[in-house]
């Protein structure tokens, strides 16, 4: 039995000689490094992004953004796809992301640089997975999951797409309407069984019926 956090470890060091992972104090010195040396570029923050508070802020921020499986490059990415939209009808909203992207980017750079960061973990063992083939021929079950995260997402693919077999196990009422309690659940469902058949991966439901007797 493993978990994402446990496995995407295991993985990282086969396939992968995985720097020191920082911990919160250092990704905050490095978060008020990575400021300091792009202060003069930030429109938005520039007054307040030197003060102390700024950047455990910033970096809890920049978690957020990993948690949800947005790297420094897809976030600039989008930045630059808005700029038309943004820039003009809500410049202080566009400035604000921009200092973000920039923040983010140069924040990734020196992080990475020296250490590795838990929170990307599971992304990077995904692409590990498909790279290297991890679970090519293996049986998976997968248990206990309401939703995934986007990085989790990203490395359940690779195992659906190469393992023997795969199990995910839900518990659902099985219905559709957006007023179900389980709404998430048949979402994530859904999600992964799209995937699956957009790569000719055959689909089998089997349902169990729980009872109060």
């Amino acid at each position: 039995v493993r978990t994402f956090s446990k496995l995407s470890d295991e993985l990282i060091a086969k396939y992968s000689g995985e720097k020191k992972p920082a911990d919160d104090v250092t990704k905050n010195i490095i978060m008020y490094r990575a400021v300091s040396e792009i202060h003069d570029q930030l429109k938005a923050f520039g007054k307040i992004a030197l003060k102390p508070g700024f950047a455990p802020k910033m970096t809890s921020t920049i978690a957020m953004l990993k948690t949800s499986g947005i790297s420094a490059g897809s976030f600039s990415d989008t930045v630059n796809a808005v700029k038309e939209d943004f820039r003009d009808s809500c410049p202080a909203l566009f400035s604000k992301l921009c200092d973000i992207s920039n923040i983010y980017s140069a924040y990734d750079a020196l992080l990475t640089a020296s250490f590795s960061d838990k929170l990307d973990s599971t992304a990077t063992a995904a692409h590990l997975a498909a790279e290297h083939g991890a679970f090519s021929g293996a049986t998976v079950f997968v248990d206990g999951f309401s939703d995934f995260s986007r990085s989790q997402l990203e490395f359940l693919y690779p195992v659906i797409d190469t393992a023997k077999d795969v199990t995910l196990a839900f518990v659902s009422d099985n219905t559709d309407g957006c007023r179900s309690i389980f709404t998430t659940v048949n979402q994530t469902v859904s999600l992964l069984a799209d995937h699956s058949r957009r790569a000719d991966i055959p689909v089998k439901g089997d349902d169990t019926t729980l009872t109060d007797n």
